[in-house]
């Protein structure tokens, strides 16, 4: 006889679903926003396959809903094509040639952009630096925490005080 694995539904609290959804909604924002990867209008995570689904979501017309009706009618009116709320992969490379670069007059930053093929790397300090450094910051912290000429017993008559 087969034994059926048996699968149980965890339900978490709306904090995690919420957060979770609110990920995913962050990453289609920044994949549209950056002009990386192609956006979805549909918001799904399938974790049996680990793979969010990019259905393109279309009205039904035979739907009950009065509401879902008026708002159909008025999109058929305006006579948009629906697939013309989602850019398509076509549609946005389109765009992304036709726009120029961005030329900035002034850089108050200091901010350059480098050529990914160059191999232009700083020097990483050496060890011995670094560790000399530290042993000067720590001297001066002793010192400091020795010439503050306060005692223990000024100091709980300090906190004496405070609590009265």
């Amino acid at each position: 006889m087969c034994r059926r694995k048996t699968f149980y539904h965890v339900q978490f609290p709306r904090v995690i679903d919420v957060s979770f959804s609110t990920g995913l909604l962050v990453q289609n924002a920044l994949k549209y926003l950056l002009c990386f990867g192609q956006t979805t209008p549909f918001l799904a995570y399938n974790s049996l396959d680990d793979f969010f689904p990019s259905f393109t979501m279309q009205p039904n017309p035979q739907c009950a809903d009065a509401w879902c009706r008026k708002r159909q009618a008025e999109v058929a009116e305006k006579a948009i094509p629906l697939s013309s709320y989602f850019l398509t992969s076509k549609e946005e490379q389109k765009e992304l040639e036709g726009e120029s670069a961005v030329v900035h007059e002034d850089n108050p930053f200091g901010i350059s952009l480098t050529d990914e093929g160059t191999n232009s790397t700083l020097e990483p300090p050496s060890s011995a630096s670094s560790s000399s450094v530290a042993k000067e910051i720590s001297q001066e912290q002793t010192e400091k925490s020795l010439d503050d000429g306060l005692s223990i017993d000024h100091l709980m008559a300090q906190m004496k005080r405070l609590q009265s």
